[in-house]
């Protein structure tokens, strides 16, 4: 099964740690023949509009953001079959919010792994 990232940051300082620290959260929920195929993250508050542009030339590989996360999952050609995260407050910390972008997953027949959730892997 194939995987998209996603991962949050809310300030520069530490970011590189951050959202490397994220994806082996993530990476550690996957089993055998599982891999994470794609790679989003903001740096940001979640919930809110201030998110900072990732400069082009950041050591982290990056396929975009959560908008452009959610731009995939609809698509025929997506390149991957589920969505993992570190914890749900990375996706937001506004519960209508998170249901919000759970139901946009779900009609894309996408799942969606929390590693900070018990049972997850």
């Amino acid at each position: 099964m194939r995987f998209a990232f996603y991962g949050r940051a809310a300030w520069w300082d530490g970011v590189e740690m951050l959202v490397s620290r994220q994806r082996g959260e993530c990476e550690a929920l996957l089993w055998s023949g599982e891999e994470i195929t794609s790679v989003f993250f903001d740096l940001g508050t979640p919930d809110t509009q201030h998110l900072v542009t990732v400069p082009v030339d950041f050591p982290i590989h990056r396929d975009g953001g959560l908008v452009d996360l959610l731009a995939e999952a609809t698509r025929s050609d997506r390149r991957f079959d589920g969505v993992v995260v570190s914890s749900r407050g990375r996706l937001s910390t506004r519960g209508d919010t998170l249901s919000e972008i759970w139901a946009q997953l779900a009609a894309a027949g996408l799942g969606l792994r929390v590693a900070d959730e018990p049972g997850a892997g």
